[in-house]
């Protein structure tokens, strides 16, 4: 996946607010794209008639917020959440998936996931995860890089979904050894000069990954750290808006376990997250 070829987008809300958020950041993605909207909203199955049109009616006055451009179609379903919104994706042919972020975290979620990391996890399309009011279009994006082709179809994709944004390709690497290494006592000083040239090797690889996004490469920012808590830091840090991330090819074991840098940069990110996974599309 190269290019964001938005047709139509899927927005799934709870009507918390960070669902709904997820609703207006699709309508606004949509008028930018000149795509359609299917608003849905899953309802648990002891859900009777009377509660099922009140839950039309709230997300009707929800589209009366946004819905001032692009068509959209409302949705309520009864099942279990993330595999209804999967159906329903695939029902309509949505070629990106919006949902809001998820609020408080619950002991639960450290073995079984919130529904956006669920969503991830088998999603054939890109998942959006909303977090940040949909006042404006981005302005400050995040493209989360390494020298994988994952990767770089991810930032390409985010490139052209947020075509007015600033963007700003983040390669965050860490030292090899760095962790024994202090153990054994080598001092700060020296960690440093390893960090340094560690950086000075695999920044070439990154500036060959930036170039290869033309006709408009981002600015890259290389730094040593995880890249599991350093892309969260620089998202703050840069006042963004969006963080654009890629994941490798599904495996067996990455089905049940979402891979940890995503996961946690969707916990943790001060803003917007956009998971790409290869293959997806």
């Amino acid at each position: 996946m190269g290019a964001a070829r938005v047709r139509r987008v899927l927005a799934a809300t709870d009507l918390s607010r960070y669902g709904n958020r997820a609703v207006g950041r699709a309508v606004r993605l949509a008028r930018q794209h000149g795509a359609r909207v299917t608003v849905l909203c899953v309802a648990y199955p002891q859900a009777d008639a009377d509660l099922l049109e009140q839950v039309r009616t709230r997300l009707a006055g929800l589209l009366r917020q946004y819905a001032d451009g692009p068509e959209v179609d409302i949705g309520v379903r009864v099942g279990r959440v993330s595999p209804t919104i999967t159906e329903e994706r695939r029902r309509t042919g949505a070629d990106l998936l919006a949902v809001g972020a998820h609020g408080a975290h619950r002991p639960a979620d450290a073995l079984l996931g919130t529904t956006p990391e669920n969503l991830v996890r088998s999603s054939r399309v890109p998942v959006l995860v909303v977090r940040l009011p949909p006042h404006d279009d981005y302005r400050t994006v995040m493209l989360a890089v390494d020298v994988t082709e994952s990767s770089r179809a991810a930032a390409a994709y985010g490139l052209a979904l947020t075509p007015g944004a600033e963007h700003y390709a983040v390669h965050v690497c860490a030292v090899p050894g760095e962790h024994l290494l202090r153990i054994r006592g080598v001092g700060e000083e020296r960690l440093a000069e390893l960090r340094r040239a560690y950086l000075a090797e695999v920044r070439p690889d990154a500036e060959r990954l930036v170039r290869s996004l033309a006709p408009l490469p981002p600015r890259l920012l290389v730094s040593t750290g995880a890249p599991a808590t350093a892309v969260p830091e620089l998202a703050g840090l840069h006042g963004a808006d969006l963080v654009v991330l890629g994941t490798g090819a599904r495996s067996k074991l990455e089905h049940a376990f979402l891979g940890s840098v995503a996961q946690h940069v969707m916990r943790r990110a001060p803003c917007d997250v956009l998971v790409v996974r290869e293959g997806t599309g």
